[in-house]
Formats: structure tokens, sequence, C-alpha cells
């Protein structure tokens, strides 16, 4: 039961950064690095560093002129 609760820890903290750019502008690229780079720990870093300092999602309902 340990090794099943690890297991699930472990998906969490990998796929965290994705988790956390859900209302980034750069959502997919940063899916991009951390599917495919964030089994280093280099990739998964940045990875993580650019979701919480990415640009937010421009809200449409607030567009002037709209």
């Amino acid at each position: 039961m340990f090794e099943f609760l690890m297991l699930i820890g472990g998906f969490f903290l990998y796929f965290l950064p994705i988790y956390i750019s859900i209302n980034k502008k750069h959502q997919v690229a940063i899916a991009i690095l951390t599917i495919f780079f964030g089994w280093t720990s280099v990739g998964w870093w940045g990875a993580l560093f650019w979701a919480i300092i990415g640009e937010d999602k421009p809200d449409d309902k607030c567009l002037p002129g709209v």
C-alpha cells in the first residue's frame, strides 16, 4: 500500500507544473516541456519556474471595446 501511495505522489509531483500552469498563457509549452524533459531535474525545475512566473491568460470578457 505504501508503494502505491508513493507512486501516486510521484505522478502528482511530476505533473505539478502542468497543474500550476492551467490558467497561464503558455500552458501547452509548459506541458510539452514537462512531459518530454521533466524526467531531468533541469527540465522539471524549468517547467515549474515557468509555470509559477508565467503570464496569466487574458480574460476575454475584459477586453476594451467588446
